[in-house]
Parts: structure tokens; sequence; C-alpha cells
């Protein structure tokens, strides 16, 4: 604030003070009491630099298709006009290019569904070649100062990390190591087929069998109450299913009897047979169809999304002659999956609970390894199971799985089969089977 002795000095010099230069004062008085609140002063001689650059970084903004539409309108806007303008127009066009400047900021920022999408194309790359590909990814830092090479740094981290989690997430089966199942082996009696004493383990045996061009596999297992299971035996068939040979085989095994170390046993109740990728389907129908009184039944597994386990069964002609059918299950197979990767995770024996021989029953690495094959993921807005990488053979998931349906589609009685292993001869007891397909008639045999 200027001094009396000042301000008639100035009266007397005859500088008149106007009441804009009054109100300057005012203006630059308050802003050195409050520094924060004082808008950074323009020198009028860079104003023209300033709103030149202001305009280029707007016409970087624009579109391509607009540019040609803009680019005449500015042309009718020069810095050399500048002087016209007031300073609120002035402030505005600083304020649009500081804007400006600002999104394009906020777009340079990594995006979290771009991450994703990267993240998606690189799930089988080795670790050589993704530390090769982030390494071309990563932002120029050379000529960057030390914190913003931290920060670039940091991000490109934070997005190899993400990768990797995901990767190895992905690289093996969430639910349990094959390794891990091979070593939790239950000693099963040496000198019997079925562990425990009857009653107290399997009340039910189911079979599922995987038919593939040179061989069979197969894999009986036994079954209690709520879910828990043992496996009682699993082996290879050499042989093409169109063999009659391959199908003796087959037929020895699931028609003995499996006994208990006191001499009581169980037959298999219910075999479910994979009908073929196409090459043997119209044998192995014919096969399953002389079978049906023995109750062996082809299945047909079904990946669609949503699909239920268990469906009523359907009569399909055997190649082009639809008088000749056979019974035909369909399998909800990705439902089976599901409960089957949900009960491998069970530790404790009880309701869901797995049980597995040893290797002399044939559960050795390689079942294992095609039990946990498989991996549930998202495909798009669909979750699908696809197979894991270095586990090319997944029978042993298919004929899991087999097995499991045909113990849902008899739906037993357990309390009746317990009681029967106890006390009665099994033939006592009541079970829900399948509904038995209706006697071969005379048409039936001529043309089968």
């Amino acid at each position: 604030m200027p001094s009396q002795e000042d301000y008639l000095d100035n009266l007397l010099k005859g500088i008149g003070n106007t009441e804009e230069e009054e109100n300057s004062r005012k203006e630059s008085e308050e802003g050195v009491k409050d520094e924060t609140l004082q808008d950074p002063q323009i020198d009028m001689s860079d104003m023209d630099d300033l709103l030149q650059s202001a305009l280029e970084a707007q016409q970087r903004d624009i579109p391509e298709t607009q540019q040609s539409q803009n680019t005449q309108n500015s042309e009718t806007i020069h810095p050399e006009e500048t002087s016209s303008m007031s300073e609120d127009e002035i402030d505005r066009l600083l304020q649009q290019s500081r804007e400006q400047a600002g999104s394009t900021e906020q777009q340079k920022e990594p995006d979290t569904n771009e991450n994703d999408d990267l993240i998606k194309m690189l799930e089988n790359v080795d670790d050589e070649s993704l530390s090769n590909v982030l390494d071309q990814m990563a932002p120029n830092t050379e000529n960057a100062e030390e914190p913003e090479k931290e920060e670039k740094r940091g991000k490109r981290k934070s997005f190899f990390d993400r990768f990797k989690k995901k990767k190895a997430k992905n690289s093996k089966n969430s639910a349990a190591d094959e390794t891990e199942l091979m070593a939790r082996a239950e000693q099963y009696p040496a000198d019997a087929d079925l562990p425990g004493e009857p009653g107290q383990g399997p009340l039910i045996l189911t079979c599922g069998v995987d038919c593939q061009h040179k061989y069979m596999q197969y894999e009986i297992v036994g079954w209690a109450r709520y879910g828990e299971s043992w496996g009682i035996r699993t082996g290879y068939i050499p042989g093409a299913p169109d063999d009659d040979k391959t199908w003796e085989q087959l037929d020895s095994i699931i028609s003995r009897v499996y006994k208990f170390q006191n001499g009581r046993g169980l037959r298999v109740m219910l075999t479910f047979i994979d009908s073929g990728d196409g090459n043997f389907t119209n044998e192995i129908a014919k096969r399953c169809k002389r079978r049906q009184q023995a109750n062996v039944f082809a299945v047909k597994g079904n990946g669609q999304p949503g699909r239920p386990f268990i469906t009523p069964p359907n009569r399909v002609p055997i190649s082009e002659n639809k008088r000749n059918t056979y019974i035909l299950y369909n399998i909800g197979v990705n439902a089976g999956k599901s409960a089957i990767m949900n009960a491998v995770q069970v530790q404790e024996p009880g309701p869901n609970y797995m049980h597995f021989p040893g290797e002399d029953r044939g559960y050795d690495l390689n079942f294992f390894a095609g039990l946990l094959s498989e991996v549930e993921v998202a495909v798009g807005n669909v979750m699908k199971w696809q197979k894991l990488p270095g586990h090319e053979r997944n029978e042993a998931l298919d004929i899991r799985n087999y097995a499991r349906a045909a113990v849902k589609v008899i739906n037993p009685d357990f309390d009746a089969w317990e009681r029967a292993l106890r006390t009665d001869p099994v033939k006592k007891a009541r079970v829900s089977l399948p509904r038995r397909p209706r006697r071969p008639s005379l048409r039936d045999q001529l043309f089968d």
C-alpha cells in the first residue's frame, strides 16, 4: 500500500490513478497475501506461441475424418489476432489445451482389459519367449528420469507377475496333482478284490469303457453313500473295437465276481461304453445291443454347456437301417467332470472321497495324469474343458465319468445293499435298475 506522501507526490506530478490501476494494485496485494490463489502471470509476448501450441494439440486429437472440416474453421484464427481477444477468451483456450493434454495422458495409462487380452494371447508362451516379448513391449526409458524409469519398470513387473500367476494356475489342475493322488494310494487286501468288510466298503460296482482304434481302456469303480468311491481295477484291452476277441476279454472282466476277504462278492451292475468317434460307432452299437441283457449300453458324451449329467436314453438306428436300433445314453460330460474334480479335493474318507489302490491294480502315474488331464477355463462367456499342456491322454477321466454316470442311472438303495451284504444273500437286495429293453425279436436277429 503506497504511503500518503507517495500518493500526494503522484498527484502533484499529474499522474492520475484510474479505477483500473487501483484494481490492479489491489489484485497484486491480494496475490502477495495468498500466493496459492494467484493465477500464473502470462507474458503477452509469448501468447502467440501458446495459442499456436494449443491449436496444434487440438488438431492432433481430432479424428482424421473431421480434420479437413476443422482445418477450414481453424484457418480463420491466427495467433496475430490474439491482440483483439479478451483475457477470458485466452483463458478458455488455455484451459481447453490443458484438458486435452490431460486426456492424452489418461489414454497412455495401461488398460486392464487390454492387459487381459495380452494375457490370453500369451497363454502358451514359454518363459524365455515371454521375457523377450515383454522387453519389446517395455517403454523406452533411456532418456527418462530415474523416478520415471522406476515407475515404468513397476508397471512392466506388475503385468509380468499377473501373467506368470495366471499361467501357473492354468498349467496344472487346481484340484490336485497326479503325484499327490498316487501318494495316497491304499493297500487293498492281497487275497481279495474289494477293500474292507462287506457293507463297510463299496456296495455297488459299475464300469466305464473308452474305445480307441487299437485298444479299449476300462475302470471298475465301487460306490457307497454320498458319492464315496473306490477304484477297483483299471487297465487296457488290446485290439480294435470291431474285433470280437476284444469284446470277449471285456466280457470276462465285467462278468466275474469281485470278492471281499470273507468270500462275499459283487458283480458289475451296469457298464457304459463310449460309442466312439465315428469310425467304429456302428460296430460298437451292434456289440452293445447284443449285451443289453447284461446291462451293457453305449453312451455318447455331450460337452454342451449346461447340459444335465443324466438324461433318459434314446433308441438310435444302427447304420441306415431305421428298424434296427440300440439304446444310447447321452451324458452331460461337463457336469460329471466338475463333480470328479470337486471329489478329488476331498482329503478325508467319507462323502465324495475317492479311494485308490496301488499300481498292481493299474493305478499308476499315467492313470492319474489322465484323470487330471483337463481343466475348466473361460472361453469368452462360456466355460469349457480343455486339456492341460503335456496331458494328451484323457481316457482315465472319461472312463471314471462313465462309471459315475452308470451309478447315477442305477440310483441304488444303498441301505438295502448294505443290509444284504451284512446278512442276506446279495440277490435279495432291492435295487433300482435301468429299464431293460424288450427281448430281441426275430426281425432284430435277422438284421443284426
